[in-house]
């Protein structure tokens, strides 16, 4: 009877890892969407940034284009330092990285899978231990 008590007994927990493991599926699937909804959030506050510096820089150089062609050197003097310097312009170099993010993670999955295919090799050495006196049915039976 242990035999079948063993076979039920790793069914059930076998049933349960393949339950636990789709409920942890799901999990880690929600914290990707929601780590790539905010890396694209990130990106395109990061876009618009660039959109407006690009749209200030375009406004400068026309402004300095302008002032190149003035004949009143004291305007060009008094106006090129604020038109070089903008205040709040940045010297920016954005990155966005979403591979960075998932390597823990992919990693995390990977080892859990290597440590779930050892599972059956340490069923099978643990049923090869087995004392010997279970050889004959009756010992087998009780």
């Amino acid at each position: 009877m242990r035999s079948q008590e063993s076979v039920e007994e790793s069914g059930r927990i076998f049933t349960e890892l393949i339950s636990l493991m789709e409920k942890k599926r799901s999990e880690v699937m929600e914290l990707i969407r929601a780590q790539e909804k905010a890396e694209l959030s990130r990106a395109e506050r990061l876009l618009k940034k660039l959109e407006q510096e690009i749209a200030d820089l375009k406004r400068r150089v026309t402004e300095l284009e302008q002032l190149s062609h003035t004949h009143d050197h004291v305007h060009f003097l008094q106006s090129f330092p604020s038109l070089c310097l903008s205040p709040g312009f940045e010297n920016s170099l954005y990155t966005v990285n979403l591979h960075h993010t998932f390597d823990g993670m992919r990693e995390s999955l990977l080892q859990m899978k290597r440590q779930v295919e050892q599972i059956r090799p340490q069923a099978v050495a643990l049923f090869q231990i087995l004392p010997s006196q279970l050889t004959n049915r009756q010992n087998f039976l009780h």
